[in-house]
């Protein structure tokens, strides 16, 4: 059994997630689209991935950077590492993309503002 709190929507539902012969039976949803979360966090996680990017020829040594969709939750230390080892020479402007199809995922890194 465990618990999940449900993000779609601001009510925040306590959702409890049990296997039941290899089928989740949920409880604690108002929505179906709490079902589709819970069931998501419990098979297949993702997360929108946020972090700072080092910049060369800015009064600001860092940019703020996240990926253009959620990402795997397993693929985001690769995705941490894989930033930790790039430099960007200013200007960056927002929305820019830094890093396309980051670790094979699919989602861009792209920069949140302009710097």
């Amino acid at each position: 059994m465990k618990v999940i709190t449900c993000i779609t929507c601001p009510v925040g539902c306590e959702i409890t997630a049990e296997e039941v012969n290899g089928e989740y039976i949920f409880t604690g949803a108002l929505c179906k689209a709490g079902e589709n979360y819970a069931l998501m966090e419990l098979t297949s996680p993702v997360r929108t991935v946020t972090t700072s990017v080092r910049i060369k020829g800015s009064a600001m040594p860092l940019v703020s950077v996240r990926t253009s969709s959620p990402v795997p939750k397993m693929k985001i230390a690769e995705i941490l590492d894989e930033v930790l080892n790039i430099e960007l020479e200013s200007p960056v402007g927002r929305g820019d993309v830094i890093i396309r199809n980051i670790c094979g995922t699919g989602a861009d890194l792209i920069a949140t503002r302009t710097q």
